[in-house]
């Protein structure tokens, strides 16, 4: 509804035979009811602005922990592969015990002596 001043009120009042009092009564209840409806559609806005951001964060550590985790798998494949080349070789080279065989793997004896 449009805001009315002066001569338009009085003409408004008379056409509709409302008294004064109550019309600019009417437009202060559309004015009250328009800006709570604005201040409730902000509050919206902005609780849905803070939802967004969160969750984006969230995304891009997700994202960022999914990457590193491939990372590692890739590298933990690259690892197993190269093992297996390697054991694959020990069996044309005659390595054929099992301490042999733990040597090419890991470097290690499997019936080293501990050391106190």
């Amino acid at each position: 509804m449009e805001v009315m001043v002066g001569n338009e009120m009085r003409k408004e009042r008379s056409r509709r035979a409302i008294p004064l009092d109550e019309l600019i009564g009417q437009d202060v209840q559309q004015h009250k009811r328009a800006m709570r409806l604005l201040l409730s559609g902000m509050a919206l806005l902005s609780v849905l602005l803070i939802a967004v951001v969160l969750f984006g964060v969230d995304a891009r550590r997700e994202t960022v922990a999914a990457t590193a985790q491939l990372n590692r798998a890739s590298i933990n494949q690259s690892r197993l592969l190269a093992s297996a080349s390697r054991l694959a070789g020990c069996g044309k080279r005659g390595l054929e015990a099992p301490n042999d065989i733990a040597m090419a793997l890991f470097g290690t004896s499997i019936y080293a002596k501990v050391t106190e």
